[in-house]
């Protein structure tokens, strides 16, 4: 973690804010390495086109993008 010197920064001697500061800079390192294609934790972001899929009776099916999955458990019979 040093080579990249979020874990050896100091911020004017405030413990906390030092801490604060370090944890900011490694969420912005993660979220930069995750988007760089090429690199381990790489994820394409979803592109949501209109539609999802969902599972119905035993199924995958495709549904269109204004309807909406139905409230409570799917294991419980309404």
């Amino acid at each position: 973690m040093a080579a990249n010197g979020i874990s050896t920064e100091v911020v004017s001697g405030d413990a906390r804010a030092t801490k604060l500061k370090r944890r900011a800079d490694k969420l912005a390192l993660a979220a930069t390495k995750r988007q760089n294609v090429g690199t381990a934790g790489y994820r394409p972001l979803n592109t949501i086109s209109g539609t999802h899929q969902a599972y119905v009776a035993g199924e995958i099916t495709t549904e269109p993008g204004t309807a909406s999955p139905v409230p409570g458990h799917p294991w419980t019979k309404t």
